[in-house]
């Protein structure tokens, strides 16, 4: 059978999907993977193993972000789905945010280079540069959906 750790890198493989049809599932995978980071030397090895696969992690996390074209974000009207979907999104940045900077410790090390070029590092790149297009980057999209006037409850 599979282990846990195992379990919930599939699960990461299935963010984009579950991030529409059940935000509550990834928001508990999401928050599973930043505890296995909070979880210091206890937990170094599974954190180890996940990052055995750089790129693929990276690419997982972002997953669990919003794409540029969110048309959940308009019409979103289920607050706990939203709820859920924040909640996935605050774990996948504090795990890429965590990646980024253990790159950058490794480079006091090793070259700074090859840090600054880490998978993480250059998926921050990309949110931060404006599109080819001329529209916002993706950062400043987020930022702006994450500041959004919510209803009252």
């Amino acid at each position: 059978p599979p282990s846990a750790l195992d379990s919930l890198w599939a699960c990461l493989g299935e963010a984009e999907a579950t991030r529409a049809s059940n935000p509550r599932a990834l928001a508990a995978t999401t928050r599973a993977t930043a505890a296995l980071y909070a979880g210091g030397r206890a937990l170094a090895g599974a954190v180890s193993v996940l990052r055995s696969r750089p790129a693929e992690l990276v690419a997982r996390l972002e997953a669990c972000l919003p794409p540029l074209n969110d048309a959940e974000t308009d019409a979103e009207t289920d607050d706990e789905a939203e709820a859920h979907r924040f909640a996935a999104e605050a774990d996948a940045l504090a795990v890429l945010a965590a990646e980024t900077a253990a790159a950058m410790r490794g480079a006091e090390t090793e070259s700074r280079v090859e840090a600054e070029s880490s998978a993480a590092a250059a998926a921050m790149a990309r949110w931060c540069a404006r599109r080819a297009d001329g529209g916002e980057s993706a950062l400043l999209v987020w930022l702006r959906r994450w500041l959004k006037p919510r209803r009252a409850a």
